[in-house]
């Protein structure tokens, strides 16, 4: 099993970024759960999915181990 992470990443330059590269609108909004206030969800990305997966991976300014 892998260990939780938060990843940090500027919404608005993420999406432009996939839209700019494949010309799709993905949205990322904010879903805070019981135990994860944090928690978003990306949603509108099957079409170019892998494509679109590199890209948001790309756009990741920091990532951070959840200890538990």
């Amino acid at each position: 099993m892998f260990p939780a992470r938060i990843s940090v990443l500027n919404v608005g330059n993420t999406c432009h970024r996939v839209k700019i590269q494949t010309v799709h609108t993905i949205r990322i909004l904010h879903e805070p759960g019981r135990n994860d206030p944090a928690h978003a969800g990306i949603y509108d990305t099957a079409q170019d999915e892998m494509i679109i997966a590199e890209l948001i991976a790309e756009a990741v300014d920091d990532n951070y181990r959840v200890v538990t």
